[in-house]
């Protein structure tokens, strides 16, 4: 194991790759933020044409008299890039996301959870450490299950029924370092 790990380094160190000069790329949804959810996602370069990396989306928490709600997604993508990742061209993408929705009153409270995944097509544009990247495919959100609880009785629904398949889109800009 160790002999594997210091090849790894040795490899990684002397490599003439252009992904060593920078490592990751941080990117937010122009999208989601023109419509005041804070969406980011970090990609950690793997090779000359992929990445990996964590996504994370968080929707203003709404307060209605009494009620409270919140709504977020946390997950992972993975992208293969046509040509270098820090070119200009074509992208091929997937993602999974779990998403998380709470709900509170004086009388009761709630929550309830999705699972969604998607396969995008894109195309990121390049200028030095700046990229813009516009895409759109299809995803599918699938509902998970959901608990509900009040002072005098608690329901649990199972997930596994209720899906939802459709496009998805966005314009995402981004930062490499």
């Amino acid at each position: 194991m160790k002999k594997l790990l210091l090849i790894f380094i040795l490899v990684s160190t002397t490599s003439n790759n252009s992904f060593a000069e920078n490592m990751f790329n941080v990117r937010m949804s122009g999208v989601a933020l023109a419509a005041g959810i804070f969406a980011v996602e970090a990609d950690v370069i793997v090779t000359d044409n992929i990445s990996i990396g964590p996504m994370y989306i968080k929707y203003p928490s709404s307060n209605i008299g009494v009620s409270s709600h919140s709504l977020s997604a946390m997950g992972a993508r993975a992208n293969w890039y046509m040509n270098e990742i820090e070119e200009d061209g074509l992208l091929v993408g997937a993602f999974y996301r779990r998403w998380s929705s709470k709900a509170d009153n004086s009388l009761a409270s709630g929550e309830a959870n999705a699972n969604e995944v998607a396969v995008l097509v894109g195309y990121r544009w390049m200028w030095d450490n700046l990229n813009i990247t516009a895409e759109g495919g299809i995803r599918n959100v699938s509902f998970a299950g959901a608990k509900a609880q009040s002072a005098t009785e608690r329901e649990v629904i199972p997930g596994g029924g209720d899906s939802y398949t459709g496009p998805s889109a966005d314009i995402s800009v981004g930062w490499f370092f």
